[in-house]
């Protein structure tokens, strides 16, 4: 018989074998402990929830990198056009201001790609660290600086 000091809970762990979480069971409807079929069908459970935690976690870092600059660490155009199609729908009212660094292809002519690139990310820091937590900054325009 279940006894209510009993715990069962399922370790959910990721590829490392590193514990990442834990599902407590409440006490059985039938009042009687798991049998090892039950124990077994929980273990597999416990994996498959594991799986879907973690690759869970890659789809969120996937998503990310997939909507930021890989330069700037800016969101991209992509994401700035699927933000403004969600504010459009949503009837948000917001707004908009571009910043255009001119000349800065004489910068990378002048002293070559990877100072341009260097400027471009400390200009990205600048901007990332005076607007507000809530607000957005995007990379727009040509990406071969």
């Amino acid at each position: 018989m279940w006894n209510k000091n009993d715990l069962l809970a399922i370790a959910l762990k990721n590829k490392n074998n590193e514990l990442i979480g834990y599902i407590s069971c409440d006490s059985p409807k039938d009042g009687l402990r798991p049998t090892t079929e039950d124990m077994q069908i929980l273990s597999v459970l416990g994996k498959i929830i594991s799986m879907i935690l973690v690759h869970g976690e890659h789809f969120k870092e996937i998503k990310k990198l997939s909507e930021t600059d890989y330069l700037t660490g800016l969101y991209n155009s992509s994401k700035l056009n699927k933000d403004l199609q969600m504010y459009e729908r949503e009837k948000k009212l917001i707004s908009v201001a571009f910043i255009d660094l001119d000349n800065f292809k004489k910068i990378n002519d002048r002293y070559g790609h990877l100072k341009g690139d260097l400027l471009l990310k400390d200009f990205s820091d600048i901007l990332k660290n005076s607007i507000r937590s809530n607000d957005k900054a995007y990379r727009y325009g040509e990406m071969s600086s």
